[in-house]
């Protein structure tokens, strides 16, 4: 009979008793900048092979330019679609680089040849900045 009782109590205690389930979400710290690249803004200091933008991020440190992550996507004519780097549009080869302080949008001929012309419409580029934290 003790045994019984004991169990019941037991039972009940377990079953009265309530976990809460919380889930913690970290604030996002992701940035993203939008930036208008008009079309006589691009630039060629390879006699016409490569045209580029260089475009001012301060938010790139030297550190988050080592550990972080950036996220490069334009959108070409349309503000409501972007289109991640690297990507061909319109014949050209779209890419970018990152130094501290900037990123740079560069644009080629996919085969190499010297670009027959540089964009002639106005784009936009986001650049979102990823936080990570470097394991070893």
């Amino acid at each position: 009979m003790k045994k019984s009782i004991l169990l019941i109590l037991c039972a009940l205690t377990l079953g009265l008793s309530s976990c809460k389930k919380e889930i913690i979400t970290p604030e996002s710290s992701n940035r993203t900048i939008l930036v208008d690249i008009l079309a006589a803004d691009w630039q060629t200091t390879d006699g016409g092979y490569t045209y580029f933008r260089d475009i001012s991020v301060p938010q790139n440190t030297k550190n988050f330019n080592d550990i972080g992550q950036i996220i490069v996507a334009m959108s070409f004519e349309n503000v409501t679609v972007y289109e991640g780097l690297p990507q061909v549009y319109q014949g050209l080869s779209y890419r970018f680089t990152s130094d501290p302080g900037f990123v740079t949008i560069i644009l080629s001929d996919p085969d190499g040849a010297i670009v027959s012309h540089a964009p002639t419409f106005d784009a936009t580029a986001k650049i979102t900045l990823v936080d990570a934290q470097l394991i070893n």
